[in-house]
């Protein structure tokens, strides 16, 4: 079923781009400090620092981010811009109805309709709000712009909603569609793809999720999750070297998975000595951005928790944080999950049943997606 090789669209290597993406972030956040009001220099500085979250692991770019938003709330509080970020900057740390009363303020100060409709969209689909509607708006935003931006999240909601082969035709039309030099756009479809076949679809085909995320760091060495994912796959079929290449490559980013992951490792080689350490500095890791973005991470970290890290306790209070904060299917799976390791049986019975009921709320939308030729 892999047969992308033939458009697999060009690209700027991946290592000069993420130097120049670096060095252009920085000279950014230099021109905001000296020159606040200049145009467009708030964009890129919240697009290069979500970059830096999303494809580096770098998560103190959500310390940076929130003390952005939180200064233009105070210093330019009658701009639509300050609370257009500000719902951005929540969104991405997962403080929805916070994003919401932004995006609320952000209206009423003028900001762009359409622009305020992406935010939430992005908020609603979190949440599973209403996902007919929410799938009836991405797919004519699909309609409208053919782009990654709009094509990749229409490829995530198809499969939340179980629908993997739509999910995976749109994810390869992402990809047709990624157009100039940077490698952003490929990268994050190809990881999707990999993420579809080696975590979500009912029936995992791991060659082909390990050539997505294989194809994900072609285009983007650092790129911290496609590593981490591949580096299990790798794991799972015993290839420690590898794994542990993969896993040394982006041993410097700020996600603790890879601490959790080199464990697994080191583990599986019998060198328990140094699997302790990795584990302890990926449980203090977690808890430090748990600290900073209890709801961000609550998730990651729970199944951290439930996995090598150990604590089931842990993991049934942070899993019910993540559910307190979105009722997803996923967020009750995990629940669930924790509630069953923590011997909590009446609550996994309970948990259970407002599943269900959650189930019966939520009707799947099952219509065709027609995209333009």
């Amino acid at each position: 079923m892999i047969a992308a090789q033939d458009f697999l669209p060009e690209a700027t290597d991946g290592e000069l781009f993420t130097i120049n993406m670096r060095s252009s972030l920085a000279h950014q956040w230099f021109i905001f400090q000296n020159y606040p009001e200049r145009p467009g220099v708030l964009d890129s500085i919240l697009d290069g620092e979500s970059n830096m979250a999303q494809f580096f692991g770098d998560y103190t770019a959500l310390d940076r981010l929130e003390g952005l938003a939180n200064t233009l709330l105070v210093s330019q509080s009658d701009f639509a811009s300050s609370y257009m970020l500000a719902a951005r900057v929540n969104s991405a740390r997962h403080h929805f109805a916070q994003a919401s009363e932004n995006l609320t303020h952000a209206k009423k100060l003028g900001a762009d309709a359409q622009e305020v409709q992406r935010i939430q969209l992005g908020i609603a689909q979190a949440l599973g709000d209403d996902l007919n509607t929410v799938l009836e708006q991405r797919e004519r935003l699909v309609r409208q712009n053919r782009s990654v931006e709009n094509l990749v999240p229409l490829g995530a909601l198809l499969a939340d909603l179980g629908r993997y082969d739509a999910a995976h035709d749109i994810y390869l039309a992402a990809l047709r569609s990624s157009v100039g030099l940077s490698p952003l756009g490929p990268a994050w479809a190809c990881f999707q793809l990999g993420f579809l076949w080696g975590e979500l679809h009912a029936e995992p085909d791991l060659e082909q999720a390990a050539y997505w995320y294989a194809q994900a760091l072609n285009y983007l060495p650092g790129y911290t999750h496609a590593a981490v994912h591949l580096a299990e796959i790798h794991l799972q079929r015993r290839e420690f070297d590898e794994a542990h290449t993969l896993l040394a490559g982006v041993l410097h980013s700020g996600d603790p998975e890879v601490r959790w992951r080199l464990s697994d490792l080191l583990a599986e080689q019998g060198n328990l000595t140094a699997a302790n350490a990795e584990i302890e500095i990926a449980r203090t890791m977690y808890e430090a951005l748990l600290s900073r973005h209890l709801l961000a991470f609550a998730d990651h970290a729970a199944e951290f928790y439930l996995g090598s890290g150990d604590h089931p306790q842990r993991a049934l209070q942070l899993s019910l944080a993540n559910l307190n904060n979105r009722g997803t299917k996923r967020a009750y799976a995990l629940a669930q999950e924790a509630a069953q390791a923590a011997n909590q049986h009446d609550m996994t019975a309970t948990l259970s049943r407002d599943a269900g009921a959650k189930c019966v709320e939520r009707t799947h939308a099952d219509m065709d997606i027609h995209l333009p030729d």
